[in-house]
C-alpha cells in the first residue's frame, strides 16, 4: 500500500501514481501534478487539496482529485484527533462503497495511522459536475426530495445497529454541554454582533433546556449510521441529484436527525412547510 504522507509536501507524482495503481489504473503514471482552486484550501478540521494531474498516456486516469490530510496546525489537528474527526472519516470512506444511495465521491484509497495520527484520503473531484448555486443557498425541492427517498434507504442498509462492521463509530452526542452550548454563543455575539439576530438568543436558551432530552431520544433504539451534519454545505448539487460529502463526524443515533438536517439547512421555510410532510413520509 501507499505510504501516508506526512504532509501535503509528499503527495507527489510518483505517491499518486501508486495510488492510482492500487485502485486499479495500473496502465497509468502521473508525471506532474499542479494545484487547482478549490475555495478554501484548509477548513477547521482538516487541509484539502485539489490537484490537476498529468499522466504519460493517452488514456489517463482521473485528470483532477482531492486529498483531504489532517489539519497542518497541531492544535487544530489535536482538537481533531479527541473528537475522532479524521479517523473516523478515513475509515468510513473505503467502506461507503459506489452503491451507497447518498451518492459519496469514489474513494481511491484512504488510510489511517492511530500511532502517529497521520491519514490521508483520495477523493474524486465533483467540481466538474456541480450545479451553479441558488441565489439564497438552497437546493432547489425536487433534489431534496430525491434526497430524502435516497436518505431513507441509506438508513435502512445500517437498520438497527451498531453492526459489527461499524461498532468503532461512536455513539451520538450533542456538541457539548448545556452551558457550552450558551458560552459558544455569546461568545459569537460578541465577535459578530451585527451577524447573530436578538432572536438568536431566545432559541438557544429554549434549546439548551431540552437538549439532554434531545440526546436522548436520538440515541434510543433502533439506531442507524448518521452523517450527522447534512447541511446545505455537505450535499454538492449535480445532474444526477445531490451527493452527499464529508463524513468525519459519522455517528449511530436515530435517521431523523440526517433528515431534519437536511429540510431545515436546503430548503427555504415557505418550500419547507409545502413539502415536508412527503419527504418524511418517504
Amino acid at each position: 500500500s501507499p505510504p501516508i504522507p506526512a504532509d501535503a509536501t509528499q503527495v507527489t507524482p510518483q505517491w499518486l501514481t501508486i495510488v492510482l495503481h492500487e485502485a486499479g489504473l495500473d496502465r497509468r503514471a502521473v508525471t506532474a501534478i499542479a494545484p487547482l482552486s478549490f475555495g478554501p484550501g484548509i477548513g477547521h478540521m482538516s487541509q484539502t487539496l485539489r490537484l490537476g494531474l498529468t499522466y504519460d498516456s493517452d488514456d489517463p486516469g482521473p485528470r483532477t482529485l482531492v486529498v483531504k490530510l489532517p489539519h497542518p496546525d497541531p492544535e487544530r489537528r489535536a482538537r481533531a484527533a479527541q473528537n475522532l474527526r479524521f479517523e473516523i472519516e478515513a475509515k468510513l470512506y473505503p467502506m461507503l462503497g459506489d452503491a451507497n444511495p447518498l451518492r459519496p465521491p469514489r474513494c481511491y484509497f484512504s488510510a489511517f495511522d492511530e500511532a502517529t495520527g497521520l491519514g490521508v484520503i483520495v477523493l474524486e473531484d465533483l467540481t466538474g459536475e456541480t450545479l451553479p448555486p441558488l441565489a439564497d443557498f438552497t437546493h432547489a425541492p425536487g433534489l431534496v426530495g430525491s434526497l430524502a427517498h435516497r436518505l431513507g434507504r441509506f438508513h435502512a442498509t445500517n437498520w438497527d445497529g451498531p453492526s459489527p462492521a461499524l461498532n468503532w463509530v461512536p455513539l451520538y452526542r450533542s456538541f457539548g454541554t448545556k452551558d457550552q452550548l450558551v458560552q459558544r454563543f455569546d461568545s459569537l455575539r460578541r465577535e459578530h454582533p451585527y451577524a447573530v439576530p436578538e432572536a438568536m438568543a431566545t432559541l438557544v436558551t429554549a434549546y439548551s433546556a431540552v437538549l439532554d432530552a434531545v440526546t436522548e431520544a436520538v440515541t434510543a433504539p433502533p439506531l442507524t449510521l448518521l452523517h450527522n451534519e447534512l447541511w446545505y454545505d455537505n450535499a454538492l448539487a449535480t445532474a444526477e441529484g445531490l451527493r452527499v460529502l464529508d463524513w468525519q463526524t459519522a455517528r449511530w443515533g436515530r435517521g431523523g436527525l440526517d433528515l431534519g438536517f437536511a429540510l431545515v439547512s436546503m430548503l427555504t421555510p415557505n418550500e419547507r412547510r409545502a413539502g415536508e410532510r412527503d419527504m418524511v413520509a418517504a
